[in-house]
């Protein structure tokens, strides 16, 4: 802690080290309001903690109070006193605050080891950010929590974001933010497994070869790094998976798009062969006929049958004019169609007219 103690006289033996993180001090937009803030946030520390029992002495950091009580013994509780405090900031101030308490100790030499007790505890603001104070009463259970669930949740989550499937991939980062809090989970091991998922997120935008800045506009890490408590880093989470799933539907829609295209460029160039099908077709693409079927119907608003039904007709208006002599069973053998009958109704219903009535009267236009 910095802080200058040269020619301060304590009246105690014990002491207690209190930080007090200012959350929401950082969206002031004004630095020098800010710091005119923290200034009298530890005028009024001081005064909430110092009476006949107790001496403190502030210093500040960053966004946090770093505050040295010279305490009359181990067993003076100053909850009372932190609870008015915390009243006064939030609402006098409109300041969100969290408090990590170190231990009491005696001893000048031992206000380090109640430093590390108030870091330890004020690190659990970022799990729990609606509590106001931390002791190490409670934090030193939650210090030595794991889950074997946990393992499990985050490995559910890579083969979830992995498998492309967006409900399950969401459905486990909740719920593994869900466990850490409920189960109070170390910090260490909650911020290990958290940071584990950020790296499979990284992982799959550069696996499937996603542009990071359709997802984020900064660094992962970075805006990861900057989230302040577990419930914003929730709200993260979700943004973050929903826009790699979107950008995983854009790529789906653009490959399917192009393969639709090759398969009509296909068709085009093999309508005339007898076997020409779904399966021939699928096959040549080297997909399945199913699947052929499905986006076939998804690109276009039509079924893949119904399109080369149409195509069939298209190339057989053009047969017709081009060959007048052709007869119908031998057009439906160049076209693949098995019965004429078949192949004369479906003409019927696409251009109005027979194939003869339509060839007829595209002799009768030309002799005029």
């Amino acid at each position: 802690m910095k802080m200058e103690l040269l020619d301060i006289k304590f009246s105690f033996d014990c002491f207690k080290v209190v930080i007090i993180k200012l959350k929401n001090i950082h969206s002031i937009s004004s630095y020098e309001t800010s710091e005119i803030i923290k200034l009298h946030i530890m005028e009024k520390v001081e005064s909430y903690l110092t009476d006949q029992n107790m001496k403190s002495y502030c210093s500040e950091a960053n966004y946090c109070i770093n505050v040295i009580i010279n305490i009359k013994s181990k067993e003076h509780d100053i909850t009372g006193n932190l609870n008015n405090l915390i009243e006064y900031i939030e609402n006098q101030l409109k300041i969100r605050v969290n408090i990590g308490i170190g231990d009491t100790f005696k001893g000048f030499t031992n206000i380090s080891a109640s430093n590390t007790h108030a870091k330890i505890c004020l690190n659990y603001s970022y799990i729990y950010p609606e509590v106001n104070i931390f002791t190490m009463k409670e934090v030193a259970n939650w210090e030595h929590n794991s889950s074997d669930n946990l393992k499990y949740l985050y490995d559910t989550f890579c083969t979830s974001i992995k498998a492309k499937d967006k409900i399950s991939t969401l459905n486990s980062i909740l719920e593994i933010i869900d466990t850490i809090r409920k189960k109070h989970i170390s910090y260490t091991c909650a911020i290990k497994t958290l940071t584990q998922c950020v790296a499979s997120i990284e992982d799959t935008i550069s696996d499937l070869k996603i542009n990071p800045d359709n997802i984020i506009k900064s660094d992962i890490y970075t805006d990861y790094n900057n989230i302040d408590d577990i419930m914003s880093l929730k709200n993260w989470f979700i943004i973050v998976i929903n826009q790699i799933f979107s950008q995983i539907d854009e790529k789906k829609l653009k490959k399917n798009s192009d393969l639709i295209k090759q398969v009509k460029v296909y068709i085009s160039s093999n309508i005339l062969e007898p076997s020409i099908s779904l399966n021939y077709v699928a096959e040549a693409m080297h997909i399945s006929p199913a699947y052929l079927s499905r986006i076939f119907k998804q690109e276009t608003g039509t079924t893949f049958v119904e399109y080369l039904m149409d195509c069939k007709l298209n190339i057989a208006k053009d047969l017709l004019l081009k060959n007048s002599d052709m007869k119908i069973e031998e057009l439906c053998n160049t076209i693949g169609y098995s019965s004429s009958q078949y192949f004369i109704r479906k003409f019927k219903v696409k251009f109005g007219i027979t194939p003869n009535e339509f060839r007829l009267n595209h002799i009768r236009g030309n002799s005029l």
